[in-house]
């Protein structure tokens, strides 16, 4: 599949609201999907609408920073409410899973979630 529609698919949005958005012909942005160059300028049109362009030009994703710092309060403030302490080897053990199950999910983790990472990390 083609990375620039694999992304548009995660992010739920239609060929339309993309291609009107940025200012291009329905015929342009299908030739994109189909793997035809996509300019620069039309790159952060696509950013602009939440498209992870590293994924989009290199089939690799973005590291989220704010993303994993939420997931480290989200950790941290369990492991508070709990009285628990976890190594920071596990702690990125959890904080990896969690990404990678997001990434697969595309559904961001909730606290309801972290459990069973925190747990296989020795919660």
């Amino acid at each position: 599949m083609n990375l620039l529609k694999a992304e548009r698919e995660r992010l739920g949005l239609k060929q339309s609201q993309v291609f009107e958005h940025i200012g291009v012909s329905k015929g342009t942005f299908i030739r994109w999907e189909q793997d035809a160059p996509i300019p620069s300028d039309k790159l952060a049109g696509l950013a602009s609408l939440g498209f992870d362009i590293n994924y989009v030009v290199t089939g690799k994703r973005s590291v989220n920073t704010k993303r994993v710092a939420e997931i480290v309060e989200l950790i941290e403030s369990l492991l508070v409410e709990h009285g628990r302490h976890v190594s920071p080897k596990g702690k990125a053990r959890i904080i990896a899973g969690l990404l990678e199950l997001e990434q697969e999910s595309q559904q961001e983790v909730k606290a309801s979630n972290v459990l069973p990472f925190v747990t296989a990390a020795g919660f």
